[in-house]
């Protein structure tokens, strides 16, 4: 599947790169990204990521330059949703990008988080949902994610990391930001 001309057209002119604190982002997720990221995702329309590695290729290596990035560690999603869509997103798109990346593991199954509106009980649901393995100590780390609703998932794989490693720093790569991790960011709570 592909997608027309204009709606390809569209997520161009709206593709800017942005950042908050340490978060760089491509899209507002409360825009026609959001219908192709659910397709993709979703209705498991694999091919689509062509067209999302066509429009971040460029911001994402200007950050990992940038930044010095020296390990990128994808987002897990947990085995219920890799046996259900067959593929975790972000590791497909690094793959398309022919970018090597540190795999971090889910060991807990937890409830989708776009689905749990509560703050308390998203982190409950992701506490000690990761693991990760690997030479992390006093390097330069880039966490990549598909989309950031609250910061909640992204927050937990970094107390994971920080409980094992001493870091020198922490970035984010999302492909989208919604409103409400904005709002977040911006105020400091939620």
């Amino acid at each position: 599947m592909y997608i027309c001309y204009n709606c390809f057209k569209q997520l161009k002119s709206i593709a800017k790169l942005r950042s908050i604190k340490n978060i760089y982002y491509i899209w507002d997720y409360e825009t026609i990204f959001s219908k192709l990221l659910k397709n993709y995702k979703l209705n498991r329309i694999k091919n689509l990521e062509n067209i999302i590695v066509k429009l971040i290729k460029h911001d994402f290596f200007e950050i990992l330059n940038k930044k010095n990035i020296e390990i990128i560690i994808p987002v897990p999603i947990n085995n219920n949703r890799i046996r259900e869509r067959g593929f975790n997103q972000t590791e497909e798109i690094l793959k398309k990008l022919n970018i090597k990346y540190l795999k971090a593991k889910r060991i807990k199954a937890t409830k989708k988080m776009s689905r749990i509106l509560n703050k308390k009980e998203r982190e409950k649901n992701i506490k000690n949902a990761f693991k990760i393995e690997g030479d992390l100590e006093n390097k330069i780390i880039l966490i990549f994610d598909d989309v950031i609703t609250t910061g909640t998932t992204v927050n937990e794989l970094i107390k994971t990391i920080n409980k094992k490693y001493m870091i020198k720093e922490v970035y984010i790569f999302t492909l989208s930001l919604t409103k409400t991790a904005k709002k977040i960011l911006n105020d400091g709570r939620d």
